[in-house]
Protein backbone atom coordinates (compact mmCIF):
# COMPACT_ATOMS: atom_id res chain seq x y z
CA UNK A 1 0.00 0.00 0.00
CA UNK A 2 1.23 3.14 -0.87
CA UNK A 3 1.52 4.91 2.48
CA UNK A 4 2.62 8.75 1.56
CA UNK A 5 -0.04 11.07 0.78
CA UNK A 6 -0.51 12.49 -2.69
CA UNK A 7 -0.97 16.25 -1.61
CA UNK A 8 0.95 16.73 1.27
CA UNK A 9 3.63 14.09 1.47
CA UNK A 10 2.77 13.03 4.90
CA UNK A 11 3.18 9.67 6.31
CA UNK A 12 -0.09 9.36 8.10
CA UNK A 13 -2.33 7.33 6.89
CA UNK A 14 -5.48 5.61 8.16
CA UNK A 15 -8.57 3.43 6.66
CA UNK A 16 -11.76 5.78 7.11
CA UNK A 17 -14.70 4.48 7.37
CA UNK A 18 -16.48 3.31 3.92
CA UNK A 19 -18.80 5.99 3.03
CA UNK A 20 -20.07 4.40 -0.33
CA UNK A 21 -21.17 1.09 -1.36
CA UNK A 22 -19.06 1.15 -3.66
CA UNK A 23 -15.74 2.10 -1.19
CA UNK A 24 -16.87 -1.36 0.24
CA UNK A 25 -16.94 -3.35 -2.90
CA UNK A 26 -13.25 -1.59 -3.95
CA UNK A 27 -12.35 -2.82 -0.68
CA UNK A 28 -12.85 -6.36 -1.70
CA UNK A 29 -10.66 -6.24 -4.79
CA UNK A 30 -7.92 -4.85 -2.77
CA UNK A 31 -8.17 -0.88 -3.46
CA UNK A 32 -8.56 1.03 -0.50
CA UNK A 33 -9.68 4.74 0.42
CA UNK A 34 -6.77 6.09 2.73
CA UNK A 35 -7.38 9.85 4.52
CA UNK A 36 -4.40 11.42 5.80
CA UNK A 37 -4.06 12.35 9.21
CA UNK A 38 -1.79 15.42 8.62
CA UNK A 39 -4.00 16.96 5.67
CA UNK A 40 -7.04 15.10 6.15
CA UNK A 41 -7.57 14.56 2.45
CA UNK A 42 -8.88 11.10 0.85
CA UNK A 43 -6.96 9.18 -1.77
CA UNK A 44 -7.34 5.84 -3.30
CA UNK A 45 -4.22 3.28 -2.58
CA UNK A 46 -3.82 -0.35 -3.70
CA UNK A 47 -2.65 -3.11 -1.64
CA UNK A 48 -1.08 -5.42 -4.50
CA UNK A 49 1.96 -3.59 -5.20
CA UNK A 50 4.17 -6.07 -6.74
CA UNK A 51 7.30 -5.39 -4.84
CA UNK A 52 5.31 -5.44 -1.50
CA UNK A 53 4.15 -8.87 -1.93
CA UNK A 54 7.26 -10.84 -0.55
CA UNK A 55 7.04 -8.75 3.35
CA UNK A 56 4.64 -8.78 6.14
CA UNK A 57 2.04 -5.80 6.53
CA UNK A 58 0.39 -5.01 9.54
CA UNK A 59 -3.17 -6.53 9.43
CA UNK A 60 -4.86 -2.99 11.18
CA UNK A 61 -2.34 -0.16 9.09
CA UNK A 62 -1.11 -1.98 6.30
CA UNK A 63 2.59 -1.26 7.24
CA UNK A 64 5.39 -2.71 6.75
CA UNK A 65 8.67 -0.78 8.28
CA UNK A 66 7.94 -0.56 11.16
CA UNK A 67 7.89 -4.38 12.36
CA UNK A 68 9.61 -6.05 15.14
CA UNK A 69 8.96 -9.13 16.95
CA UNK A 70 6.54 -10.13 20.42
CA UNK A 71 7.03 -12.37 22.94
CA UNK A 72 4.63 -14.93 24.65
CA UNK A 73 5.61 -14.06 28.00
CA UNK A 74 3.59 -10.93 27.16
CA UNK A 75 0.95 -11.65 24.97
CA UNK A 76 -1.22 -14.86 24.78
CA UNK A 77 -1.37 -16.16 21.60
CA UNK A 78 -4.94 -17.03 19.94
CA UNK A 79 -5.40 -21.01 18.90
CA UNK A 80 -5.28 -20.14 15.24
CA UNK A 81 -1.80 -18.52 15.51
CA UNK A 82 -0.07 -21.12 17.86
CA UNK A 83 -0.91 -23.51 14.99
CA UNK A 84 0.36 -21.12 12.50
CA UNK A 85 3.44 -20.97 14.70
CA UNK A 86 3.91 -24.37 15.18
CA UNK A 87 4.55 -24.17 10.58
CA UNK A 88 6.90 -21.92 10.71
CA UNK A 89 5.61 -18.52 10.85
CA UNK A 90 7.11 -15.63 12.63
CA UNK A 91 6.02 -13.04 15.67
CA UNK A 92 5.12 -9.67 14.40
CA UNK A 93 4.73 -6.80 16.28
CA UNK A 94 3.60 -3.50 14.23
CA UNK A 95 5.61 -0.66 16.12
CA UNK A 96 3.08 2.32 14.81
CA UNK A 97 -0.51 0.50 15.72
CA UNK A 98 0.71 -2.37 18.45
CA UNK A 99 -1.04 -4.70 16.88
CA UNK A 100 0.53 -8.41 17.37
CA UNK A 101 0.07 -11.08 14.72
CA UNK A 102 2.12 -13.83 13.16
CA UNK A 103 2.78 -13.97 9.50
CA UNK A 104 4.69 -16.52 7.15
CA UNK A 105 6.19 -13.55 4.87
CA UNK A 106 9.76 -12.15 5.52
CA UNK A 107 9.91 -8.84 7.69
CA UNK A 108 11.51 -6.23 6.01
CA UNK A 109 14.35 -4.66 7.76
CA UNK A 110 14.88 -6.78 10.77
CA UNK A 111 18.22 -7.68 11.34
CA UNK A 112 19.97 -9.70 14.01
CA UNK A 113 22.49 -8.29 16.01
CA UNK A 114 26.06 -9.97 15.54
CA UNK A 115 27.77 -11.12 18.96
CA UNK A 116 30.84 -11.81 17.86
CA UNK A 117 34.19 -10.50 19.17
CA UNK A 118 34.73 -8.18 16.36
CA UNK A 119 31.49 -6.50 16.38
CA UNK A 120 31.92 -5.49 19.92
CA UNK A 121 33.63 -2.51 20.91
CA UNK A 122 37.00 -2.27 22.40
CA UNK A 123 36.34 -0.51 25.84
CA UNK A 124 40.40 -0.87 27.10
CA UNK A 125 42.11 2.61 26.81
CA UNK A 126 44.67 2.75 24.60
CA UNK A 127 47.97 3.17 25.85
CA UNK A 128 50.41 5.19 23.39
Amino acid sequence: MHLECPHCGGHEPRLPSSRSVWERLAGLFGIEHVQCRNCRRRYWSSLWLLREIPFAHCPTCYRSLDLTTWSEKYVQPRTSQKWMMAFGAKRVRCAACRCNFVSFRQVRGRTQPSTTASSRPDLRGSVS
